[in-house]
């Protein structure tokens, strides 16, 4: 299917998102942290410029991501808070500097299940190419491990207005019930 271009076609050859991160884990201040940075690589993308106005070539899908976080364990492998930041100088789409602040945090319950819950606002410099506004986000969670799977339930929402068949969201903004299924190793 690929991404829309200003008048909603898909028109780009890209089908894949590849993504590379690297980053160090350390203690420190009675703190958890974890720094590092992620890379968005979208092969074989071809698009036009993203409006009329635009004298590029192509918009650029591919970016890179620093990010930092740190958590507190307030309760040993029962209860812990994070509070993250991620900033990227050239963002998705070539929509400029996009710094996203985020705050979590997990509770471990009977059964061996685990709630999680997070909030975070995205500041996005160029919202127009970006094609939504400045926006925040949040996730409550419910999950547990099975064979060294973690299995999770989520409900994620946004703030971004839900106007039907405008660029700025169609379907892809409304609330969403997500089943993950990860393995760490």
């Amino acid at each position: 299917m690929g991404f829309a271009d200003s008048t909603g076609t898909y028109k780009d050859t890209g089908r894949l998102e590849t993504d590379f991160s690297a980053g160090y884990r350390f203690n420190m201040l009675g703190l958890s942290w974890d720094v590092g940075g992620i890379a968005y690589i979208y092969p074989d993308q071809d698009r036009k410029p993203l409006t009329n106005t635009r004298t590029d070539p192509q918009t650029k899908y591919n970016w890179f991501e620093y990010q930092a976080k740190a958590t507190y364990e307030a309760i040993k492998d029962k209860l812990s808070f994070t509070v993250g930041w991620n900033h990227s100088n050239n963002y998705f789409a070539d929509s400029g500097q996009l710094d996203y602040v985020y705050a979590s945090s997990k509770l471990a319950l009977p059964l061996d299940l685990t709630l999680q819950g997070s909030f975070g606002h995205s500041n996005i410099k160029y919202n127009s190419r970006f094609a939504a506004p400045d926006y925040n986000d949040w996730m409550v969670s419910i999950g547990r491990k099975f064979f060294g799977f973690l299995v999770e339930l989520r409900y994620v929402d946004t703030n971004i207005p839900k106007a039907r068949g405008s660029q700025t969201c169609a379907d892809g903004c409304d609330p969403k019930a997500i089943l993950a299924i990860t393995y760490s190793f």
